[in-house]
C-alpha cells in the first residue's frame, strides 16, 4: 500500500521559508518538488489555453467579416458596399482587447475607421476575402500548436506524479525494510 499524501501538510511544507529547507525530510522534499514543478506546469496550461481563447475568438470575428464580404457583394458587378453589419464588426474589432485583429485589418487593407456606404470593388473584395481565408489557416495552425503544447505539459504533469509516485513507493519499502531489519524479522 502507497502512503497517502496530506495535502495540508504540504501547504504547511511550501509555507516554510527556504531558509529552512535544510529541517525537511526527504517525502517532504519530493512534495515540494512537486508542487513547485506541477504550479509552473499549470502556468504554463493557463498561458496556452488564454492563447487558445483568443486564437478562437478572432478565427470567429474573422470568419464573419468574411461571411459579410461574400454575401454583401453587388450582383451587377460584385463589388462590396460597407454595411450597418461590417461598420459594427469594424467597430467591435476595434475595441483595446483586439489588437491582434486591429493589426489584421491593417496587413488586409481594410481602413479601421470605414464608414457606410464605402465601395471596394470586385478585385479589392476577393483580394481581402483570400487574405482573411490565410490569416483564418494561419490561426488555426497555431491553435493546433497550442493545443498540442497543452496536451505534451499534461502528460509532463501526469509523467511527474508517477515518477514522484514510484520515488515515494521505493522510499516507504526501503523504510519498511530498515524497520523489519531493526525489528529483527
Amino acid at each position: 500500500m502507497t502512503p497517502t499524501i496530506d495535502t495540508d501538510k504540504l501547504e504547511e511544507t511550501a509555507a516554510v521559508s527556504a531558509a529552512d529547507h535544510h529541517d525537511y525530510s526527504l517525502m517532504e522534499l519530493i512534495n515540494l518538488i512537486r508542487l513547485e514543478y506541477s504550479g509552473t506546469l499549470k502556468s504554463k496550461i493557463k498561458h496556452q489555453m488564454k492563447d487558445l481563447k483568443e486564437g478562437l475568438n478572432e478565427i470567429k470575428i474573422l470568419n464573419q467579416m468574411r461571411h459579410l464580404f461574400v454575401s454583401g457583394s453587388n450582383k451587377e458587378d460584385g463589388s462590396f458596399t460597407v454595411s450597418d453589419d461590417f461598420k459594427t464588426l469594424i467597430d467591435q474589432i476595434n475595441q483595446p482587447e483586439n489588437e491582434n485583429l486591429q493589426k489584421i485589418l491593417k496587413d488586409i487593407g481594410i481602413d479601421p475607421d470605414v464608414t457606410n456606404g464605402k465601395i471596394y470593388t470586385k478585385d479589392e473584395k476577393l483580394e481581402m476575402i483570400e487574405q482573411i481565408r490565410s490569416t483564418i489557416e494561419q490561426k488555426h495552425t497555431l491553435n493546433d500548436m497550442a493545443f498540442q503544447a497543452v496536451t505534451r505539459i499534461e502528460s509532463e504533469i501526469d509523467q511527474m506524479y508517477q515518477y514522484l509516485m514510484s520515488t515515494i513507493r521505493t522510499i516507504h519499502e526501503t523504510l519498511l525494510k530498515l524497520a523489519r531489519g531493526i525489528k529483527g524479522g
